[in-house]
């Protein structure tokens, strides 16, 4: 049994086990979730265009140059708390908008931890260095959250994406790095089962295992199921994945679906 099927597992029934504490918790009413830092708190103004060279500045026929790009996330600022932080995550118009990290060494570390290593139910959303890098360059990454009840985390995921109406309205992600901004288009949020993607399809080295997993994506049925039946994905797409645990039914997954349309750099 390799090391990352021992991760896998780990993180599926972890992912399981911490959702279902926290529903537990949390109605008990004695859960304190930590007090999160706010997007505003982290963002930072930035110049839109500078002068190509000295010239610009006097020679009128001179053209601006593009601006070196310049993230509103003050990730100086955000490793100074915690050097594992490298993302900031957002869904324009909802309540979801955090930090994501990753931990060089152990994938479980923020299933049940803030960015200060303290213990919480609520963790923090998160993506697994065995299978993913920073770059948001894989086929597939995906970024983990738990589904809390305090709306937290992916607490609202399922909310927003389940509705007909509300999965139109809300599919733009934007992911915000230091070097780059990334916008991804939502285009399926289904129910799916708990198996641990990323290692079932070994990270996705082909098309075909994207093509596989698409397959089952667009066979699934039932309640809470959105998707764009006119939406092709090919080898140049990288896909967006966001994780959390299926609501009445917290053995199982909800998931949202995106591929990556615009690079902001």
């Amino acid at each position: 049994m390799n090391k990352k099927f021992l991760t896998a597992g780990l993180v599926c029934l972890v992912l399981c086990a911490a959702c279902a504490a926290g529903y537990f918790i949390l109605h008990r009413g004695s859960v304190k979730t930590p007090q999160p830092i706010k997007f505003e708190d982290v963002t930072v103004s930035q110049p839109t265009t500078v002068p190509a060279d000295s010239t610009a500045v006097t020679d009128p026929d001179a053209t601006e140059a593009k601006a070196p790009y310049l993230s509103p996330i003050d990730f100086n600022k955000l490793k100074a708390e915690n050097k594992d932080i490298y993302a900031w995550l957002m869904i324009p118009g909802t309540t979801i908008s955090d930090l994501v990290v990753q931990s060089p060494t152990d994938d479980n570390q923020y299933l049940r931890h803030d960015i200060y290593g303290n213990y919480t139910i609520a963790g923090t959303l998160f993506t697994e260095h065995v299978y993913n890098g920073k770059t948001f360059d894989d086929r597939v990454t995906i970024i983990y959250g738990h589904h809390m009840l305090d709306d937290t985390m992916f607490g609202n995921l399922q909310m927003y994406y389940s509705d007909a109406d509300t999965f139109e309205q809300y599919k733009e992600i934007v992911v915000y790095l230091a070097d780059k901004e990334l916008h991804y288009e939502v285009f399926a949020a289904v129910p799916f089962s708990n198996q641990h993607i990323l290692y079932h399809y070994n990270s996705f080295p082909t098309q075909t295992e994207v093509d596989t997993f698409l397959q089952e994506i667009y066979r699934v049925r039932g309640f809470g199921v959105n998707r764009r039946d006119d939406v092709q994905i090919g080898e140049q797409d990288r896909l967006l994945i966001l994780s959390t645990c299926l609501q009445g039914d917290r053995t199982r997954r909800y998931l949202v679906i995106s591929r990556l349309t615009d690079v902001l750099s």
